[in-house]
């Protein structure tokens, strides 16, 4: 009988090491699980950041198209003035 008790004894404690092999497996995938959730989480915030980022660079270039024609006009003035006051000025800053 005290083989059979000893046979009972290994059959619940391979039992007892399954379910504890089940259950680590169990949270295993759990983590896996919520880190997949996190991660897609992650994913929508960043593609929603990127969006904006997006559309901030697109305003950004559209008022740069705006600003390159007037810097342009701008430096064009500056030269011509430039050179009109040098024109004018050089008689007189000679010795």
């Amino acid at each position: 009988m005290s083989q059979k008790a000893a046979e009972v004894r290994m059959i619940y404690s391979q039992r007892d090491e399954r379910v504890v092999a089940i259950a680590d497996l169990e949270c295993t995938v759990q983590n896996l699980e919520d880190d997949q959730k996190d991660a897609a989480t992650s994913k929508d915030s960043i593609g929603e950041d990127l969006a904006a980022v997006e559309q901030a660079i697109k305003a950004k270039e559209s008022q740069l198209q705006t600003l390159l024609p007037k810097l342009a006009s701008t430096k064009d003035k500056e030269a011509k003035v430039k050179q009109r006051y040098c024109t004018i000025l050089r008689p007189h800053l000679t010795p």
